[in-house]
């Protein structure tokens, strides 16, 4: 099955579920030998990113539970991140110097490079081991899954963390665009990983709507994911002995950042320049055309044209024999 919920589940075992098969994938990343480690690494530490968007989505639930699985994912992440840092600036340095290729002499790059190579390599052992660490971590974590107390078996389960995270996107989307500070995009890009990785489980219930918003999602991350790959490299320039090359490569690191900046606001502008309240609306009325319960009821107002589109979407899955009577 889909990391998605699925139509004749309850919510609470979809989660389980879902939470399981991405625990899942990431023991079989971390055991395959035909896995190179920073590889690995780098599937787990997204894996770990979204498992916590996936409990942070119904922290409502879980009570003094979430702090403790939080922090935990949280911690395995960070025990993973400072091994592929340098894999990390290598291939930055790559695209930095492909990007101004003709316009920068080549050897320019060739003193950080190689000091950025060094550092990799030096890392290799230590990937290895953390990887085998991480492995045992996670086996662990799959045998807490079954215990987590999810009940509540509707929308509210998963709204209430979607509109916490769409709400502070939005403000650290402002925040950005205001001060533009590369610390604020980090942790705008943070938010956008979390929603992408929540509405993602809602896409049977919406088979347009949420494949579009995350194809949007996902690019937005990327972006805001280049530029906070350049302030990692630049980190790890500062720490180098000061040069002319340094300094040309750190003005193109710069550069390149305040451009990706300015490409992740226009693109964020249709995500997070929506009111919250309209974003779950939107969520809410497919879930529950999708679920056969009436609108009405549920006092959810929405123009026709909106609800004639939903609707002939149900209608027509109803036509195709897929049409169930789940509970809500």
């Amino acid at each position: 099955m889909a990391l998605r919920l699925e139509l004749e589940e309850r919510v609470p075992d979809g989660i389980r579920r879902i939470l399981d098969e991405a625990l899942a994938e990431m023991e079989s990343t971390l055991g395959s030998e035909s896995v190179k480690n920073g590889r690995a690494v780098h599937k787990t530490r997204r894996g770990c990113k979204r498992i916590r968007a996936l409990l942070r989505m119904v922290r409502s639930d879980l009570g003094t539970t979430w702090a403790f699985e939080n922090r935990w994912y949280r911690d395995l992440s960070r025990s993973l991140s400072s091994a592929r840092d340098a894999d990390v600036c290598v291939a930055t340095l790559d695209r930095l110097q492909k990007r101004y290729e003709g316009l920068v002499r080549p050897k320019t790059f060739k003193v950080a490079g190689s000091h950025l190579r060094r550092s990799r390599a030096e890392g290799r052992p230590t990937l290895g081991r953390v990887r085998s660490a991480a492995a045992d971590e996670v086996r662990k974590a799959r045998a807490r899954v079954d215990q987590l107390p999810l009940s509540t078996d509707n929308f509210e389960l998963v709204s209430l963390g979607l509109a916490v995270t769409h709400r502070r996107g939005a403000q650290l989307f402002r925040r950005a665009r205001k001060t533009g500070k590369p610390e604020c995009f980090h942790d705008l890009r943070k938010r956008v990983k979390y929603l992408n990785y929540q509405v993602g489980v809602l896409e049977a219930s919406a088979p347009l709507l949420i494949p579009a918003l995350t194809s949007e999602l996902a690019t937005l991350g990327d972006v805001l994911g280049d530029a906070q790959d350049l302030d990692l490299l630049r980190g790890f320039l500062a720490e180098m002995r000061p040069s002319q090359e340094l300094e040309v490569i750190r003005a193109l690191a710069v550069e390149w950042e305040s451009l990706l900046h300015r490409e992740a606001l226009d693109r964020g502008r249709s995500v997070f320049g929506r009111e919250t309240g309209a974003f779950i609306e939107d969520l809410e009325v497919h879930w529950v055309l999708w679920k056969g319960l009436d609108l009405e009821s549920r006092g959810l107002v929405v123009p026709a044209a909106r609800l004639l589109r939903a609707g002939g979407r149900r209608e027509e899955r109803k036509e195709g024999g897929r049409q169930k009577s789940p509970s809500a």
